[in-house]
């Protein structure tokens, strides 16, 4: 399993200083300071490619009408089986 701490942290730090207003438009502005891709809109969410280094990054947003409400994203790779027998 990888896991990218690290760039976890440099993320958080970059959301705490980021000048929200909490549009939508927050979403676009703060993935390309992030350096993040939204892959996929929907009306309730977005999808995003963080730039972590693990196998397979990704991470949600949901928005509501207006606004960002909640952005998500994995800092781990997903335990294998042998990997989450052991962790038992």
């Amino acid at each position: 399993m990888r896991t990218d701490f690290d760039r976890a942290a440099e993320i958080v730090r970059l959301a705490a200083e980021f000048d929200w207003t909490w549009s939508r438009d927050d979403l676009g502005r703060f993935c390309t300071a992030a350096g993040w891709t939204v892959t996929e809109h929907r009306e309730r969410g977005a999808s995003t490619t963080p730039d972590l280094n693990i196998a397979r990054p990704g991470g949600t947003a949901d928005l509501d009408t207006n606004s960002v409400q909640v952005i998500d994203f994995d800092v781990t790779d997903r335990l294998g089986k042998q990997e989450a027998e052991a962790w038992q």
